[in-house]
């Protein structure tokens, strides 16, 4: 049944319930309100929902969780409230979850790790709290993309979040997320894009990330990242990438995505020197081979230090002693006068 693309208003029918051999429902692009009849949930054959961009509101009923041979299910762009149903879990088919832009409450229940053919899942643009649940951020079937943006949730990501693999696209921006970038991301080599930007993550960029060889966009903006910015970001294949509003310090790469400025940003950073002259960095007060020149120096004239130390340290010996035989000589029992 597919009606979608109109302007239809008014309420879903609870008798929609009755049509026990319907496999798809598509109702996107209207104007329709209320609530989803919880009659739904009779719907047995069904396999795709598509309800996205309309005025529907209410809780999400926990009824669709009987929908055993579901595989997508998109609900985005509607006024959901409440929690997400943690009936969910019985979708063990389902291979799209979309519950983008909506108002969603509470935290992400970690039976929705139990859908283990998900190959997309859209939280985006809700009002979620708490961490992402382990079983969720390592859910190694998803390989188009996840997306847990423009939420209140929180936390240090796992090192479980290396599962993810097959991976092209993660969106974790707009967060309160802390802590360490883990180190176990570098693992995900299919993903191309990744955005991190507007939360509070610290430490530096993980040496890993040298792994993550198709990468295209990288946003790490708007946190408190610190340390020198790696070289090997010159040999990704990077199209964008921002470091802009960070912490971080040194001098600036010239080569790869570097090379262009219009593709990459690093404002913000003060601590930042060198680059091309289009970033308007002061220049480096000392090169890389200035660095080792004064490395050398250091190096040979502690070796210089120690050698004279041991030549006084002789000398003072050897004259400590001298003065011994003298003073030995000059006092012994023979001038002692005889009484």
């Amino acid at each position: 049944m597919d009606i979608g693309h109109n302007r239809l208003l008014g309420h879903l029918p609870a008798d929609i319930g009755f049509l026990s051999k319907l496999k798809v429902i598509s109702l996107e692009l209207n104007n329709l309100s209320g609530l989803i009849p919880p009659s739904v949930g009779n719907l047995s054959s069904l396999e795709q929902i598509w309800m996205s961009i309309n005025n529907i509101q209410g809780m999400i009923p926990g009824t669709l969780g009987n929908l055993k041979n579901m595989k997508q299910l998109h609900l985005g762009f509607c006024k959901f409230t409440g929690q997400i149903p943690h009936t969910f879990w019985n979708l063990t088919q389902m291979t799209h979850l979309s519950l983008l832009a909506n108002n969603l409450l509470g935290t992400i229940p970690p039976s929705l790790g139990r859908c283990q053919s998900l190959l997309l899942l859209d939280l985006g643009y809700n009002n979620l709290t708490g961490a992402i649940p382990l079983e969720v951020i390592g859910l190694s079937s998803l390989s188009i993309y996840a997306d847990f943006s423009n939420n209140n949730l929180e936390g240090e990501l796992p090192m479980e979040i290396g599962n993810l693999k097959n991976l092209g696209q993660l969106n974790l921006s707009w967060n309160k997320f802390s802590g360490e970038i883990p180190g176990s991301l570098g693992s995900c080599q299919s993903l191309q894009y990744l955005f991190m930007q507007e939360n509070l993550f610290s430490g530096m960029i993980p040496s890993t990330f040298r792994s993550l060889k198709g990468i295209q966009i990288l946003n790490l903006s708007h946190n408190s990242l610190a340390g020198r910015i790696p070289e090997f970001l010159e040999d990704l294949n990077l199209t964008s990438l921002d470091l802009s509003f960070n912490n971080f310090e040194g001098s600036l790469p010239t080569g790869g995505v570097f090379a262009n400025t219009s593709s990459t940003s690093v404002l913000g950073n003060e601590n930042l020197c060198g680059g091309l002259p289009e970033y308007q960095l002061p220049n480096c007060k000392s090169t890389g081979s200035n660095h080792r020149m004064r490395d050398v120096y250091i190096y040979v004239g502690s070796e210089i230090l120690a050698i004279l130390l041991t030549i006084f340290f002789l000398y003072f010996i050897l004259h400590k002693n001298e003065r011994k035989k003298i003073v030995d000589s000059g006092f012994s029992d023979h001038h002692l006068p005889k009484i």
